[in-house]
């Protein structure tokens, strides 16, 4: 596969993990019941769960007559002795492990609400919590059953983004009402806050403790400061308010929003010139407020949104989005173009997505091949039908010729080549497939404003769709503004965030910047693996090609993206026909001639 160079630093690179086709997943562990001395092989040949692993073989089926929540899954042994959620994902067991399978009267593990997909190993992050309670948690249950202290530790996983309030809360095995945690590592004793993303805990062990208690003005209440630690209720933080900049639509005023931590700063450093033991307290208490502050952010950050803060985050709009993407004759019309939309596949680099062009080409971002090098025998797949969630998904898939038809770093966009044939994942006569129909037809100018919708595979998970507004050029300064306005009391972070924005160019998209009206902008929830998704307006037609979006670190490592962009297909277009004339292809220019017959903004070019 030819390599592209870097397309723009500012970007929202792909993820590099591997990426496992479920086709070629196999693997087998061993099944022991308590007090038996028989072992169970079992043959793994699907992403599932362990239980339905389990499951698969017969004479296991057998001997679980008991319900899913009674059963107690053991691994390991020795110091590393742990038990395993019945939703454990197979991928995450090493070959030929042994399990321990014991049942109990009580409840173990509450079912969980959905089945979720499961993923390769890499896409996960495991920890382990040790059944013995840490400091202040002796008193408070931990655990729906007491079953789980026979063991040494309980091993829990998650998608790595995922925090540990919201990991523990999936798990199913502890008590809905655990709050007010923290964890602290075993092997150096450092405290770690609840509202951190796990994939820094990966392998390592915790004991889980609380928060001390105190009494004040009659009631129980947690220590000063302890309002980052963990809720598995998830109760969110408090908004920020007010307006950073004082002159919206100005590239300059994005300065104004570190003036606002400079202020705050000067109060610190005044306090510090004087000399009493007063002052001392006021620096002390100023810091205080400061760092309460920020935990309380960061708390609202991590915990799920509640219903009515995720309409409010919509309510711009709101009415139009909702009239025009809820018409069941649009709904059908997006279903019906969606067919053409694919997971893109570099394999063992990234995942994308793309979209049929026409016939057998399909439409990508060149940003997903940044890391390909000329020399790298590199293979790509394109997925049609990765919709339903594992095990029922039964994608179709195309590999695609080793050269593009063309990649251009400018517009970051990629057209590639389809093989002939196509195989469903489940088939077993491996019938050859039908490439959808490309949607070249449907390409149309950029709206001014109004609605749009992404379809793509964000995440590398199953096909979705995301009903947004266009942030219209004028606007843009101000949605950025509202994010940015959260941070506004706090001075650890606000001067870094605004410095790495503008370090990717954000001001080059707002109004009077060099690329300000080159692009499409608006708010959407599709991240990684959604670059190269198409973009439809109100009548269906596709104007954009998403792209990626201007993204700053949380100091936990975590990424947060404040607007969002595609680059408008009918630029790309004319690149993509005026680099085939470069090369006179006259046989791909006739047939892209016939397929824009009726489409009046594409017979310009």
């Amino acid at each position: 596969m030819a390599s592209s160079s870097d397309c723009r630093s500012k970007i929202k690179e792909e993820r590099d993990d591997d990426f496992e086709l479920s086709a070629g997943h196999s693997h087998i562990f061993t099944v022991q019941f308590e007090n038996k001395d028989e072992e169970h092989t079992v043959l793994c040949e699907s992403l599932c769960t362990v239980l339905d692993a389990m499951k698969s073989n017969e004479k296991i089926r057998e001997e679980l007559t008991c319900a899913d929540e009674n059963i107690v899954i053991q691994r390991g042994t020795g110091d590393n002795e742990c038990t395993i959620a019945t939703h454990f994902p197979c991928t995450l067991l090493k070959e030929n492990e042994n399990l321990l399978v014991l049942v109990k009267k009580e409840i173990i593990e509450r079912k969980t609400k959905e089945d979720l997909p499961i993923h390769p190993k890499n896409e996960y992050a495991v920890f382990y919590i040790d059944t013995d309670p840490g400091l202040n948690a002796k008193t408070k249950p931990l655990f729906r059953s007491n079953a789980l202290k026979n063991s040494n530790y309980v091993c829990i996983y998650g998608f790595k983004e995922m925090t540990v309030v919201e990991a523990l809360q999936k798990d199913g095995r502890f008590v809905d009402d655990l709050d007010s945690f923290y964890l602290k590592n075993i092997e150096n004793k450092k405290r770690t806050e609840c509202t951190l993303k796990i994939k820094v805990l990966h392998g390592k062990k915790f004991k889980i403790c609380m928060e001390r208690m105190r009494r004040e003005s009659g009631k129980l209440q947690g220590t000063p400061g302890a309002k980052g630690s963990g809720n598995l209720q998830g109760t969110p933080g408090a908004k920020g308010s007010g307006n950073l900049l004082e002159t919206p639509g100005s590239i300059n005023s994005l300065v104004r929003v570190s003036e606002v931590a400079h202020q705050i700063g000067v109060r610190v450093i005044r306090a510090g010139k004087r000399t009493n033991n007063d002052n001392i307290e006021e620096i002390r208490q100023i810091l205080c407020d400061q760092i309460t502050q920020l935990r309380a952010l960061m708390a609202k950050r991590v915990r799920q949104r509640p219903f009515e803060e995720l309409l409010e985050l919509k309510k711009e709009h709101f009415g139009k989005i909702q009239q025009s993407f809820s018409e069941v004759h649009r709904v059908r019309e997006l279903l019906k173009l969606s067919k053409s939309v694919c997971m893109v596949v570099v394999y063992d680099i990234c995942v994308g997505t793309g979209f049929v062009l026409f016939d057998d080409l399909i439409l990508t971002n060149a940003h997903l091949f940044n890391k390909v090098q000329p020399e790298n025998d590199v293979q790509v797949y394109a997925l049609f039908d990765f919709e339903l969630p594992q095990p029922k998904t039964d994608y179709c898939e195309f590999l695609c010729e080793k050269e593009f038809i063309d990649i251009d770093k400018e517009l970051d966009y990629a057209v590639l080549k389809l093989c002939p044939r196509g195989e469903r994942s489940k088939s077993q006569s491996k019938k050859s497939v039908v490439i959808p129909p490309g949607l070249l037809k449907k390409f149309g100018p950029v709206p001014e404003n109004g609605e749009a919708c992404i379809i793509g595979h964000p995440e590398k998970d199953i096909k979705k769709m995301d009903p947004t507004c266009i942030i219209e050029e004028e606007q843009r300064i101000n949605k950025i503004n509202e994010h940015l306005s959260q941070y506004k009391d706090t001075i650890f972070i606000i001067q870094s965030v605004v410095h790495e924005l503008k370090s990717k160019g954000i001001e080059n998209i707002l109004k009077g910047g060099a690329e300000a009206d080159k692009c499409v902008t608006y708010n959407t929830f599709m991240y990684h693996g959604s670059s190269g998704s198409p973009v439809f307006d109100q009548s269906c037609q596709v104007f954009g090609l998403h792209t990626a979006g201007f993204t700053y670190t949380w100091p936990e490592g975590s990424e947060e993206s404040v607007i969002e962009y595609a680059l408008p297909l009918l630029h790309i277009f004319n690149k993509f026909v005026n680099n085939l004339r470069e090369k006179n292809n006259e046989t791909l220019l006739k047939r892209i001639t016939e397929e824009a017959k009726g489409n009046q903004h594409l017979n310009m070019y």
